[in-house]
């Protein structure tokens, strides 16, 4: 097993690790409406200072880490953004630290193939496709 091996296979527990680590449970919704249990890591944070401006302003950053290993088991292709709005989105649930869930759609996807990780950068979503 070479060092790429070993650094996915490491990754991908690490991801995984819901015991002693920061992964816990992530609904992925595909385009079809079919839902896969996953499990990775998120975060959530408050954005109020832009580094590239150095102007103030209010916003989130919203992302889920997942292992590329997790979702080709699953059958699963790596979930890329829907730019149509009649179209329906990849879906991602969660449940933040006070069991609130959280509903979001991929805005952009970003595959690591070296580490064999895709962190999907998230918006806000309400379901009014009928």
């Amino acid at each position: 097993m070479g060092i790429r091996e070993r650094a996915e296979r490491d990754a991908r527990r690490i991801l995984n690790d819901k015991d002693k680590g920061k992964g816990l449970d992530i609904v992925l919704t595909d385009p079809t409406g079919a839902t896969f249990d996953l499990i990775g890591w998120q975060n959530d944070i408050a954005e109020t200072f832009d580094p590239d401006t150095q102007d103030y302003i209010s916003g989130r950053l919203v992302n889920v880490s997942l292992s590329i290993s997790d979702l080709v088991d699953a059958g699963l292709e790596i979930p890329e953004s829907e730019p149509d709005p009649n179209k329906r989105p990849w879906l991602v649930e969660y449940d933040d630290l006070w069991g609130v869930t959280l509903k979001y759609k991929v805005a952009k996807s970003v595959p690591d193939r070296g580490l064999g990780i895709v962190v999907l950068y998230l918006e806000v979503y309400e379901d009014a496709i009928v």
